[in-house]
């Protein structure tokens, strides 16, 4: 899901049990498939907003039936759309609700092809489902959901709102740590910081809650402390491409490019369709006199996210410099 350009403050958001990456970061904002590159989902990464898998909708469905075949209701193939939605054949699950008879397209069908919608970075399509439909199916989830969506258009404001009315229905650490990213955006910090404490007050261990909070701290140039949570969540998540993503950013301002470089290596390794991974290991090879391996990273940045803003004046500077 390539958004709208952000430049601050990248977090992970979380649509329910959609394991989507936020793609709620900066310039490649899915905070799980690339979620401003210095800043946000997906958090949603907006992880949150998108699924870390990538699309392949080659495969067909566990049970080896054609996917092209129609569905005459919802609830006949729901299971089925799952299947391929969780085999990463987002496209063909969308392809089956869209095909459902007009009488059959519930508002279970319409949340379900809204999710899908966003594994296809069609964002808008999908918050114009949930408008529609969070006001008379008051789920928290749905108003969460429109949250991230707003959020990954830049909509801070309305991503509050969103937020806020999701929390009235059910307070969940998800809802508080999007809410928190969303006024951390709007500069809004006291605000921010509150609704990070109640998040983790409400599941100390969730893996979403604490790297938002500790990309908050980052942002706010508290290195050591947001260390510390990177560094734990690596131990209970060594799997997280986000969590790499992070701890190699502050061995970078703590001017280790060794161990940022180790951290990105294994991010890439990971998640290969993450700009901001590309990016923030272009800058440390350029530290490390590599002026090979960055601009071949910032070339791989340029081929996820064309237009970024950033590695221009990066791939500038290292061709400027004496051979």
């Amino acid at each position: 899901m390539k958004t709208a350009k952000k430049t601050k403050n990248d977090t992970k958001a979380n649509i329910d049990s959609v394991s989507h990456c936020a793609r709620v970061t900066g310039q490649n904002p899915r905070p799980g498939r690339g979620v401003p590159a210095t800043g946000l989902a997906a958090l949603l990464l907006f992880c949150g907003t998108l699924s870390a898998q990538p699309a392949n909708d080659n495969k067909s469905s566990a049970s080896g039936q054609s996917v092209q075949s129609a569905c005459v209701s919802f609830a006949a193939c729901e299971s089925r759309i799952m299947e391929l939605r969780d085999a990463g054949a987002s496209g063909k699950a969308l392809s089956l609700i869209e095909g459902l008879p007009e009488g059959e397209l519930t508002d279970a069908a319409r949340l379900m092809k809204a999710r899908l919608l966003l594994d296809r970075d069609r964002l808008r399509e999908a918050a114009a489902i949930y408008e529609d439909l969070c006001g008379s199916v008051q789920s928290h989830g749905c108003w969460n959901a429109l949250g991230v969506v707003r959020m990954s258009l830049g909509g801070y404001r309305e991503a509050v709102a969103a937020f806020q009315k999701s929390i009235r229905i059910e307070a969940t650490a998800r809802t508080h740590s999007n809410l928190a990213v969303a006024y951390a955006y709007l500069r809004k910090l006291n605000e921010a910081r509150d609704h990070h404490d109640r998040a983790l007050a409400l599941d100390p261990l969730s893996i979403q809650s604490r790297l938002n909070f500790g990309v908050f701290l980052f942002n706010g140039r508290r290195f050591d402390e947001a260390g510390k949570i990177f560094t734990a969540v690596i131990a209970d998540a060594p799997k997280d491409f986000y969590a790499r993503l992070y701890m190699g950013r502050v061995h970078t301002m703590r001017r280790d490019y060794k161990a940022a470089l180790r951290e990105f290596d294994r991010g890439v390794e990971l998640n290969r369709e993450f700009f901001d991974l590309y990016y923030h290991r272009a800058v440390v090879r350029a530290k490390l006199n590599d002026p090979g391996g960055a601009l071949s990273d910032l070339n791989r940045a340029d081929r996820i996210n064309p237009v970024n803003g950033l590695t221009d004046a990066l791939r500038a500077s290292i061709k400027s410099r004496p051979r």
